[in-house]
């Protein structure tokens, strides 16, 4: 009976789901620039994010910035019923990632005229807009 219990545990717990690691401090602040980078995007005029702006982001932050943002981008298709890569999904992400968007992008927009300068300015120092 021992023996058979000792062989069931590693079986029960290969068939536990995986679950990733909560977002540490460093990814949420990442997430927080891409939405907020997402958003000047969006609202404020004469806004471009440069070209590989999340994963030079990542490298100098220590996140993979790559695999982050795909993770974003998919996490934002699926809320908006658009084709994603379900393989780029990372559940904690799209669980941080679409609320801070939806948040960050409400309040441009209340006060676009009073809130664009300082976002801008925030992330050009940041580094991920022109």
């Amino acid at each position: 009976m021992k023996c058979l219990l000792m062989a069931a545990i590693p079986l029960a717990l290969n068939l536990t789901p995986a679950k990733a690691d909560p977002l540490n401090d460093i990814e949420k602040s990442f997430l927080a620039s891409v939405a907020a980078t997402l958003s000047a995007a969006t609202l404020c005029k004469g806004v471009d994010v440069k070209p590989q702006a999340f994963v030079l982001l990542g490298d100098r932050v220590g996140v993979d910035g790559q695999k982050m943002g795909d993770a974003t981008a998919a996490a934002f298709q699926a809320a908006n019923n658009l084709p994603y890569d379900r393989a780029a999904l990372i559940p904690e992400v799209t669980q941080f990632f679409n609320p801070m968007l939806s948040k960050i992008f409400k309040e441009i927009e209340a006060k676009p005229a009073e809130l664009c300068p300082r976002w801008i300015k925030a992330l050009r120092s940041v580094g991920t807009i022109e």
